[in-house]
């Protein structure tokens, strides 16, 4: 599938306690999604998301816009061989439920983050997961961010280049990798 210009690009869509399952999306482009993320998850379980091309999604700076984006309540995610390139916002992210944090087993991997305009990989309230063999270049904060109880993350075998305080951009700052209230997590080559 070729998605340009919408109003968003992919959504599915399930509810906390009944959350949508066995999805895969696989093979698209997604292109210039103007106010919501390119594709698009809330409150699923057993995702796949390979083999995309996302980029620039968000272009025109309103809230926060990402490539690829998991929010709610979900669990047994992998994603991996995407492409994503300047997403307004991060490349990926994982943002669990505020109020029950039930967010997990989230599998991020040979993915290409580049040029995206906060983080390649943003974690918030997410447990039992892993980042790993990405290539992360040009993003505006950190490469990998882990925020907001964050637990049980392994981010291992990734390349980070050229991130935070990208000259000619104001924004956060940030750097390779950066974590914010979390525990017992591991970082290593």
């Amino acid at each position: 599938v070729y998605v340009k210009n919408n109003k968003r690009g992919i959504l599915v869509e399930g509810y906390p306690d009944r959350l949508s399952s066995n999805i895969l999306v696989e093979r698209n482009v997604v292109v210039g999604s103007e106010l919501e993320d390119g594709v698009s998850f809330r409150n699923v379980e057993s995702a796949r998301v390979e083999s995309n091309i996302l980029y620039d999604n968000g272009r025109v700076w309103k809230d926060r816009i990402s490539g690829i984006s998991f929010n709610g309540t979900f669990r047994n995610v992998l994603i991996h061989h995407n492409l994503v390139v300047n997403s307004n916002s991060d490349g990926i992210e994982s943002m669990g439920n505020e109020e029950q944090e039930i967010a997990t087993d989230v599998d991020v991997y040979c993915n290409v983050l580049r040029d995206n305009g906060e983080q390649g990989v943003w974690f918030f309230r997410t447990q039992n997961s892993r980042i790993h063999h990405n290539y992360i270049t040009g993003s505006h904060n950190n490469g990998v961010f882990l925020e907001g109880w964050v637990s049980g993350v392994h981010i291992d075998h990734n390349i980070i280049v050229r991130c935070g305080g990208i000259p000619g951009v104001e924004h956060h700052g940030g750097g390779g990798i950066g974590i914010q209230y979390s525990r017992d997590n591991v970082i290593q080559y």
